[in-house]
């Protein structure tokens, strides 16, 4: 369920480009969510991420697209990235809680 409502909050600040929701998204995100950008706990995923689209390391939005787009590509990725992500839905979601322990609470509290 916390993949899928990931996916929905992905999607619906991806439509909105400079509303104030999107703002308040991304307003002090960096120090306490990402903990100073996202891609630096995610290495591993750096060079297949960069394939497809440009990623912004302090953007929580993007960290969602990211997440968003690997789930649904899951398979398509080389054999020792799923290792690392781990299997889907609990391997993947708690590679990404374990790295973001509080963007749950953050996307919840700016959403609603």
């Amino acid at each position: 369920k916390i993949l899928r409502y990931y996916s929905v909050v992905s999607d619906r600040v991806e439509k909105e480009e400079t509303s104030e929701l999107v703002l308040r998204w991304e307003h002090n995100s960096v120090g306490p969510v990402l903990r100073g950008g996202w891609t630096i706990h995610c290495e591993e995923l750096e060079n297949d991420l960069y394939k497809y689209r440009k990623y912004k390391s302090a953007s929580v939005r993007d960290l969602l697209r990211a997440m968003r787009n690997k789930r649904h590509h899951y398979r398509e990725l080389p054999e020792e990235i799923r290792e690392k992500l781990g299997d889907i839905p609990d391997g993947f979601l708690g590679y990404f809680s374990s790295r973001f322990p509080r963007l749950l609470l953050h996307t919840y509290t700016i959403m609603w």
